[in-house]
């Protein structure tokens, strides 16, 4: 069975829910890449990728809602076209109960392939999925069920789109995460689409210090100590700037301490760095933790674990994404202090 669907190639023309939603790729071939699919994509009666294709609600796709996504779910190749948008069906959607019983996407994770000039690119963008069952609206952003995924700006010679389910919202009665159906449009509205989280793109600079290297987990005093490292004419990495509430400027840096990689924020003062190099920070999400981890110091498991055993539930801000990784920030209410940390996208809610 599985070797019949990894050679199936499926010759679409997917037709818009709505005269009103954004007008779709035609004369193309979209097919579900079976050979990046994984396995147990085809494990679940009925959930199979090919059904992404269909525009039923009454059919999806899913995979165990416990493994989270680390490479593509499933991949679309659409020829060498121009793309817009991604208008997507969260959820199982065959009904009001069948959403909120299964998972669905939290973070989805859109990668687009395209070529210019003869070079193969890649561009990354994340998007947080709203959680709402709405099949009878239609307006800019919603068409009979599908949420539009806008791109920051079209797309030309696109060749692959790869999907990745990076944080999922709980189902109450299943533990598998859904999709009902997929189309892809080559012109659409930037207006009202659901918010598209990029990968953060930090400028790492060399520099020396200046002076001892003093650090807090986040940009002003309000954050926790994590110590002092290194003195002056030490080489750092300098990530981002960021301003405190009083305006006093405030670096990410990169270091390495005791064999694990570790960032942590000083005062801008403390390291020889042009600020007008530096990109600025800024808050992208509102966000809670779907379970228990040990955060780290950065994003990977190249950086040291932080002492710390975060509760689900936690509340808190997303102020980077990274690598399938974000910075989380959250008041710690019995030390009566805001920390930032790292977790995995897949460990959090993202609202």
């Amino acid at each position: 069975m599985l070797t019949k669907w990894l050679s199936l190639a499926l010759c679409l023309i997917l037709l818009v829910p709505s005269a009103q939603a954004a007008q779709l790729l035609e004369d193309d071939t979209v097919s579900v890449a079976g050979a990046v699919a994984p396995s147990y994509a085809y494990s679940f009666t009925g959930a199979s990728p090919e059904l992404l294709l269909d525009d039923e609600s009454s059919t999806f796709w899913s995979r165990p809602a416990g493994s989270a996504g680390t490479s593509a779910d499933i991949t679309l190749y659409t020829g060498q076209t121009t793309l817009s948008a991604i208008w997507l069906r969260n959820g199982n959607q065959t009904s009001e109960w069948d959403y909120n019983a299964y998972a669905r996407p939290g973070i989805i994770k859109v990668e687009v392939t395209y070529l210019t000039h003869d070079v193969l690119y890649a561009n990354s963008y994340r998007y947080a999925m709203t959680d709402l069952y709405q099949p009878n609206v239609y307006s800019q952003s919603w068409q009979g069920g599908y949420q539009c995924l806008q791109l920051p700006q079209p797309i030309t010679g696109v060749q692959s789109v790869s999907l990745t389910v990076e944080s999922i919202v709980e189902g109450v009665h299943w533990d598998r995460v859904c999709i009902s159906d997929v189309l892809l449009a080559g012109t659409g509205t930037q207006s009202g689409s659901s918010g598209v989280i990029q990968e953060t793109t930090f400028m790492p600079i060399e520099t020396t210090l200046l002076m001892r290297l003093a650090t807090r987990s986040g940009p002003s005093t309000r954050y926790e100590e994590l110590g002092s490292y290194f003195k002056e004419g030490y080489d750092v990495t300098v990530l981002s700037l960021c301003y405190d509430d009083g305006g006093v400027p405030w670096v990410q840096v990169e270091f390495t301490y005791l064999n694990r990689l570790r960032r942590a924020y000083t005062g801008l003062k403390r390291v020889d760095v042009d600020e007008a190099l530096l990109p600025r920070e800024e808050w992208l999400a509102d966000a809670t933790l779907a379970r228990k981890v040990t955060p780290r110091y950065g994003p990977g498991t190249d950086y040291a674990a932080r002492n710390l055993e975060l509760s689900a539930g936690l509340s808190g801000s997303v102020y980077a994404y990274e690598n399938g990784w974000a910075q989380f920030e959250y008041y710690d209410t019995a030390k009566a202090l805001y920390r930032r940390v790292w977790v995995q996208t897949g460990d959090l809610n993202i609202r």
